[in-house]
Order: C-alpha cells, then sequence, then structure tokens
C-alpha cells in the first residue's frame, strides 16, 4: 500500500523520480505479489510461523518476485503509461540513456530494452539460486511458489500486457483447462507429439 500511495503521490504533484532506484523503491512492492504468494505459501508444504515471513530470505524472495513482475510490465506498458502521464522504469532508463545524445531515440529505446532485459534476466538468475539452494529459512515447497510465480509473469507479459487482455488470458486459460488434448500420429515409427 506504502508503495501505491507514494506512486499515487508522485502522479498527484506531477513529480518524476530522479533515478531508476528512487522509482523501484516504491514500484516494486507496488507490484504487490505478496499477497498472492503469501496465500498460496500457507497451504504448501509445512506450516509457516511469523519469523520465515520476517525473514531476511523471504523478504529477498519477494523482493526479487515483484521486481521481476514490475520490470516485465513496465517493459510492456511504457508507451500507454507515457500517455497517461505515468514514469516507469522504462522510460526513466531511457531519460537517463537521452542526457548524453547517443544517436537516434529509436536506437537508444532498443538500448534501454536491451539492458531492461539483461537486469530482468539478472533478477530470474538470482531467484532461481535461491529457489534451487540447499538449506535457508523458508521450505523448498514455498520457495518454489516464488519461481512458478515469476513463470506466470513471463506468460502474461510475455508479448504484451497481458492482464489487461482479457481474450488473451481467457484462451490460454481455456486451452489448459477446457480445450482437448489434440494428439498429432507422426509418420510409422516415430510415436506420437
Amino acid at each position: 500500500m506504502r508503495g501505491m500511495l507514494t506512486e499515487a503521490e508522485w502522479r498527484m504533484d506531477k513529480y518524476v523520480p530522479t533515478t531508476v532506484e528512487e522509482y523501484m523503491s516504491a514500484a516494486v512492492d507496488s507490484f504487490a505479489v505478496g499477497p498472492i504468494i503469501t496465500s498460496a505459501a500457507l497451504f504448501v508444504g509445512p506450516e509457516l510461523s511469523e519469523e520465515v515471513f520476517r525473514s531476511e530470505e523471504y523478504i529477498h524472495l519477494m523482493n526479487l518476485a515483484n521486481t521481476i513482475g514490475r520490470l516485465l510490465n513496465d517493459m510492456q506498458t511504457y508507451e500507454k503509461e507515457i500517455k497517461m502521464g505515468k514514469v516507469n522504469s522504462v522510460m526513466l532508463h531511457a531519460l537517463s540513456h537521452s542526457g548524453g545524445g547517443r544517436g537516434s531515440p529509436e536506437a537508444s529505446m532498443e538500448e534501454v530494452k536491451r539492458e531492461m532485459r539483461r537486469v530482468l534476466q539478472g533478477s530470474r538468475c538470482d531467484l532461481l539460486r535461491l529457489v534451487t539452494r540447499d538449506g535457508g529459512v523458508v521450505p523448498p515447497p514455498c520457495r518454489k511458489l516464488f519461481w512458478f510465480m515469476s513463470k506466470v509473469l513471463h506468460f502474461v507479459y510475455m508479448e504484451k500486457d497481458g492482464y489487461f487482455t482479457a481474450d488473451g488470458m481467457m484462451a490460454s486459460a481455456n486451452a489448459v483447462i477446457l480445450d482437448p488434448l489434440q494428439v498429432t500420429l507422426l509418420p510409422s515409427g516415430l510415436g506420437t507429439l
């Protein structure tokens, strides 16, 4: 809620964060996968104590999952958000790149997207390292929830902002839940696909 409040205050005051770090300090938390993962964690695996939820490991896992979601969302929504007068990490990266007068706007935006994908990949690697390591306060079944959430987020934001395109999400959900499995026969001797 604090992250959302900060973003709302920025919008009302027409304030633009001066750095990506300042923006991300509010935007990561406002992505809010916390309630989803925390609710699921209560039903998966062993009973969790309050100490687990307050642990540095759990907070770091949550921060990485929120960062992944925020970056994926920002990469798919920056054009729409520019029109709405909202700021996001892609725009802030672009502004920091344009200060040096390096090439055309299209070239710098492609550079920004590449940089954002590198940051995103680094966050995914850090998350996977935490999820698959031995030991830790957070039980492995609960750590896996963070990885599963990152996979869902990649699916939702793979090509566009899938969160706001109900038709695409509905078709995908139906393909998994309702549509019958299609078996394709291959030429003899090769089995099925």
